[in-house]
């Protein structure tokens, strides 16, 4: 995944390449979308387009994607490791904390063993993200 100013972010070669980057200002806060069990990355597009709307390049909206891992519990090595590697490796590219937005099993990743190397705050209500 390239940012602007040539910066990148990836998780390891064993992860999913399909993780997918979109335009962002520089100071934008970085936010990844994890979609769900059978799901894809492009499950969470209306999310993408509601906080484009609200926040416009204030959020800079990414996705982890790992659709063809999707049936597999989340503590396998396919999720449980990759997300919070690539989680990491956005933060490094903005130099800031990561908010995660998670559906379903992808939230369930988050909070797997794995995922506990992130420092995790408790998820939003719906009135907080609009």
């Amino acid at each position: 995944m390239t940012f602007g100013g040539g910066a990148e972010a990836k998780a390891a070669s064993s992860c999913s390449r399909d993780s997918t980057p979109v335009s962002f200002a520089r100071s934008a806060v970085p936010v990844v979308l994890v979609h769900g069990w059978t799901g894809k990355s492009t499950n969470l597009d209306a999310v993408r387009r509601h906080l484009k709307a609200v926040y416009g390049d204030r959020k800079a909206v990414v996705s982890f994607d790992y659709a063809e891992h999707n049936t597999q519990w989340a503590a396998g090595p396919a999720v449980a490791a990759c997300l919070p590697e690539y989680v990491q490796e956005v933060s490094k590219v903005f130099a800031q904390k990561v908010t995660v937005i998670a559906h379903s099993m992808g939230r369930l990743a988050i909070l797997t063993p794995a995922g506990q190397k992130l420092e995790a705050k408790p998820p939003a209500t719906p009135r907080s993200v609009g």
